[in-house]
């Protein structure tokens, strides 16, 4: 058994374990060994900045006990340590350590950081062992909840989208398909417009004139693609036969014609705030430009790089979907502030409040909560 000592320099442990990426790529695969636990710290780790945390911070980030990551990661250790049976460490101290075989270490400050190391980094890319990306968590939970964007309005989507894009490339309208693209109100499968949509006059006029921009339209349909002149161009043909610049009722027609392109998500200031909101919980999510189709296609790349999708096309409904969990995300704070507002009244009115309720129904997370906003309050 080969012994190995780890050394100290300028408060960094070493010690060379000289276990290869294909060592660890078959201790990650081994059923017998890796437990939900040990992978899902692992992952943890390797969802920080350049795979590195104390495990203080961790705690802190996942609402969880510190050394609950510390005895995963030795426990983890003390694992590999005995199926690969070649070595033992002694620590700086003289004393076995564990920690150290998946682990690089240092004193920063008064804590410890870890970094995970570079070959069992490696071995977790190679293997696709990481954190699922925030976005493809609530793209999973839209679908096991069966969404009313998916279950009900894709299927119309799809089926509309296809038979707009159809006689866009033969350039053979059905007189009903057309209105319904067009002038429809609702059911038109892209987006409801009850207000800001095109007239009747106008519409006339759109469709008298159509030959003006046909090619243009199927040019787009058959590519599934469109730049910036385009866009324009469609939006200047429009606004020529349409008494003010009617942007959403626009972009709905475009839109019509782009899946996995752009959203169905057809008003600025909705996909603003779409976007607003992604910023405050994705650190590298582009910046709004204003433009729509831009923001469109940012969109659209962003989750395409980031979220695997049961049908491509869901991506072009999943901003509006998007759309719908952070305004559900916000009432429930709200409704939920309301509810502490009221436990604090009581309990700054009678200096006592008792929480009843069987075990496990949050009494105590409850407690926190309460307390925690009571630190907050400035005539506390």
């Amino acid at each position: 058994m080969d012994i190995k000592k780890v050394t100290l320099n300028n408060g960094a442990y070493i010690c060379d374990i000289d276990i290869s990426i294909d060592e660890w790529k078959t201790i990650l695969q081994d059923e017998n060994l890796m437990n939900n636990n040990y992978k899902d710290a692992l992952i943890k780790f390797h969802a920080e900045p350049k795979h590195k945390s104390t495990c203080k911070a961790l705690g802190i980030k996942y609402n969880t006990s510190p050394q609950s990551f510390n005895g995963t990661i030795t426990n983890f250790a003390k694992a590999v340590q005995k199926k690969l049976n070649r070595f033992e460490i002694i620590g700086a101290d003289g004393q076995p350590t564990y920690w150290i075989i998946p682990m690089l270490g240092k004193h920063i400050g008064e804590h410890f950081e870890w970094t995970i190391r570079p070959e069992l980094i490696q071995a977790m890319n190679e293997l696709g062992i990481k954190e699922e990306h925030i976005l493809q968590n609530i793209y999973n939970e839209a679908l096991k909840e069966n969404h009313w964007v998916f279950l009900n309005w894709f299927p119309t989507y799809k089926k509309y989208v296809d038979e707009y894009k159809q006689q866009a490339i033969s350039e053979k309208w059905n007189e009903k398909v057309f209105q319904r693209l067009i002038k429809d109100t609702t059911d038109n499968g892209i987006s409801n417009l009850r207000q800001k949509n095109f007239e009747w006059s106008e519409f006339e006029n759109i469709k008298k004139n159509w030959s003006e921009i046909e090619d243009t339209i199927k040019k787009i349909a058959t590519e599934n693609s469109i730049d910036n002149d385009i866009y324009q161009k469609i939006h200047s043909f429009l606004r020529k036969y349409t008494s003010e610049n009617k942007y959403a009722a626009s972009n709905r027609v475009i839109a019509a014609f782009l899946p996995n392109f752009t959203t169905t998500i057809v008003n600025q200031n909705y996909l603003n705030n779409v976007i607003e909101k992604l910023r405050n919980i994705i650190i590298d999510y582009p910046k709004a430009t204003g433009n729509w189709l831009t923001d469109n296609i940012n969109f659209i790349n962003y989750c395409n790089s980031n979220v695997i999708f049961n049908d491509p096309w869901h991506s072009s409904l999943f901003a509006w979907y998007l759309k719908e969990y952070f305004e559900k995300e916000a009432k429930i704070k709200n409704d939920n502030n309301m509810i502490m507002k009221k436990y604090i009244d009581l309990l700054l009115a009678n200096k006592n409040l008792i929480l009843t309720g069987a075990p496990g129904t949050g009494k105590t997370f409850l407690a926190k909560e309460i307390a925690k906003a009571l630190t907050q309050l400035e005539r506390f």
